[in-house]
């Protein structure tokens, strides 16, 4: 089994703000956030359940 190198705290950290930084920039991208589709529980769209 192949062990998995050890991650630093700093690449960690910064990864984190970095997606940050692609959320909130995805968000201005889409009209400042007006036109985003709010998550809603148990809706999936055009899936039916079951399928």
């Amino acid at each position: 089994m192949e062990v998995e190198p050890e991650t630093s705290p700093e690449a960690l950290r910064y990864l984190n703000r970095l997606s940050d930084l692609l959320f909130v920039l995805g968000r201005v991208a889409n009209a400042g956030g007006t036109k985003d589709v709010l998550w809603v529980p148990g809706n999936y769209g055009d899936l039916k359940k079951g399928e």
